[in-house]
């Protein structure tokens, strides 16, 4: 009976090891998208300040300079590395 409880010790250690690591792996690709997302909003974001004949509520919301601080806050906010 003792051999069996060490058993499932054993087996419940390895099943929180392997948990934690797929949790630590889920992390990684959420700061990883969190990032790109980030990059692409500022990439975005320096498109339509250098596009003159970039079109308001098409490509961005009221005034572009206010849209344009508000859009990088959010990549600020989302940025793992911020």
């Amino acid at each position: 009976m003792a051999s069996k409880a060490r058993e499932a010790a054993e087996a419940r250690e390895r099943d929180a090891r392997e948990q934690a690591e797929q949790d630590r792996v889920s992390r990684l690709l959420a700061q990883v998208s969190a990032c790109q997302q980030a990059q692409q909003i500022q990439e975005y974001v320096g498109k339509v300040e250098s596009t003159p004949n970039a079109i308001e509520w098409r490509a961005f919301d009221g005034d572009r300079d206010a849209w344009a601080r508000w859009a990088l806050a959010i990549a600020d906010r989302l940025d793992p590395l911020m």
